[in-house]
């Protein structure tokens, strides 16, 4: 063979091997494709937390997105999120998961194909929601047994899934035993709440003077507790109506004591919503969530609203919001001593 020849064959190889490479061996975008059956809006968002990706429905309502691949990690959970409502994925790279869904019966509608992981997912949500535990005031015996058969059928649920991914099955197994040891946690926590009539466990904090004020101090009144934050938008949601009630209810023995969980730090955002706002009431802050009332009151969620008769004893550790409808008549009948 000529010297040229000799070049041009080796030439040759190197740009074949190069175009495998490139091509033969670069992974194949991830998709997520399907339909929303009565959308809220056209929009969908994919997220996890380092990335969020957002696409729109076309005019049948379905929608098809490729993306590159955004984590180190080859697999992850997603959150798929719609309207108001959001369902929890596990995308791993490459995949190609179809997903279907009805607005109207939002988890029980929930469809994949090509992710048995997702759909594992779709159908421990939708489990948990209807068969997991709601009533913490039963005794501890039942409650545990609940509990052990609960995730007896979580477990043989999980066994019956064929997974692509081989870490999935491991996260599945450890969510399961945080998710037990929550429970527990919760009941224990809720084992302790001061009942229905009886004394409520005092707290103290500083309002926004620096006076501390405890709720012993308020005897001989009516208490509606507001534990809320300015970062937290269903709190904000409910101001409108807390100060409606507190206008219809203003010349009546009750009090409307706000307390604040906002950090040290946001202090002052607090002062200036109250400010801004012109919110009535008492107001307190707790310079956090870690405080002496989240943990005597099982507070896990915000927000919370409490309710106190004028001998500081507990008439709801759990009341309605503002905005719920029979609220009115709950604040009247602790007024008129009926409960």
């Amino acid at each position: 063979m000529k010297r040229n020849q000799k070049i041009l064959t080796f030439l040759l190889a190197c740009f074949s091997l190069a175009v495998f490479f490139f091509f033969g061996t670069k992974e194949k975008s991830t998709r997520i494709y399907g339909e929303i059956i009565n959308p809220i809006n056209d929009t969908i968002r994919i997220y996890n937390s380092d990335t969020i990706f957002t696409f729109v429905l076309d005019k049948e309502n379905k929608f098809d997105y490729k993306f590159d691949w955004p984590s180190k990690k080859s697999s992850d959970y997603f959150n798929f999120f719609h309207g108001l409502e959001l369902t929890r994925m596990y995308i791993s790279k490459g995949d190609n998961i179809g997903l279907s869904l009805n607005t109207k019966i939002f988890d029980e509608s929930i469809s994949y194909s090509d992710s048995d992981e997702s759909s594992f997912l779709a159908w421990k949500y939708l489990e948990m929601e209807k068969n997991g535990p709601t009533d913490f005031n039963v005794e501890e015996n039942e409650f545990y047994a609940f509990l052990s058969k609960m995730f007896e059928k979580t477990e043989q649920k999980l066994l019956k899934f064929r997974f692509k991914n081989s870490d999935f099955y491991q996260n599945e197994r450890e969510e399961i035993e945080n998710i037990k040891s929550y429970l527990s946690k919760r009941y224990n926590q809720m084992k302790d709440l001061p009942k229905k009539g009886e004394l409520a466990i005092d707290f103290t904090f500083p309002n926004q003077n620096g006076k501390y004020i405890s709720l012993t101090d308020l005897k001989g009144k009516i208490v509606y507790v507001d534990i809320w934050a300015t970062w937290c938008g269903p709190c904000k949601a409910e101001i409108p109506y807390l100060k409606r009630l507190q206008e219809e209810f203003s010349d009546d023995d009750l009090i409307f004591l706000s307390i604040s969980v906002d950090e040290k730090e946001d202090k002052q955002k607090w002062l200036q919503m109250i400010k801004e706002k012109n919110l009535g009431g008492i107001h307190l802050h707790t310079s956090g969530w870690d405080n002496e009332l989240t943990k005597n009151y099982a507070i896990n969620g915000i927000p919370r609203f409490m309710l106190f008769d004028r001998e500081s004893k507990v008439i709801s550790t759990d009341a309605l919001r503002p905005s719920s409808k029979g609220v009115r008549d709950l604040l009247n009948q602790a007024l008129s001593s009926q409960l």
